[in-house]
């Protein structure tokens, strides 16, 4: 008798349940873009994969880029991959600035957000300093900072039932 460690052999033949092959199509596209990075990272090789699914997505990879990839395959006269052209560089460079740009606004949310976390605390201890010496404290003090009560002259409501 035989023990079989790893994985079990499959045989491979088309899924016929659509919801499984769909799946199987994701992670196998995953897992071949996977393996393409790392052939570009290890051996610097120029990659291109094109994958059409069986709705007719598309869906591509390509280092350094899929369309440059495709002109090289086809024939058409490109400069060499090694000589990035100044599309390409233009191209990095808005990422490169759209990136940078997103992180700043990123960083002044951050302050913003501590900034308003330490006057919500400003608030909350000036309103329990207040409710020890029995004042009444028109400012709520759960929920949004410094947003005042609202109460009718119509309303019997007082200010300790918030």
């Amino acid at each position: 008798m035989k023990i079989f460690i790893g994985r079990k052999r499959i045989v491979i033949a088309r899924i016929q349940n659509s919801k499984n092959s769909q799946v199987t199509f994701s992670k196998q596209r995953i897992g071949l873009f996977k393996k393409a990075t790392e052939l570009c990272t290890l051996c610097g090789a120029c990659v291109g994969v094109v994958i059409f699914s069986s709705s007719n997505k598309v869906y591509s990879f390509g280092h350094p880029s899929a369309e440059l990839i495709v002109d090289k395959f086809l024939g058409e006269n490109q400069p060499g991959f090694d000589a990035p052209t100044s599309t390409s560089l233009s191209h990095q460079n808005v990422n490169v600035d759209h990136i940078n740009n997103a992180l700043i606004i990123f960083s002044d949310h951050k302050k913003l957000i501590d900034l308003l976390e330490a006057a919500d605390e400003e608030v909350e201890r000036v309103a329990s300093q207040i409710m020890e010496y029995d004042t009444k404290f028109p400012y709520q003090t759960i929920g949004m900072s410094l947003s005042p009560l609202r109460v009718d002259g119509n309303s019997s409501s007082n200010f300790n039932e918030a």
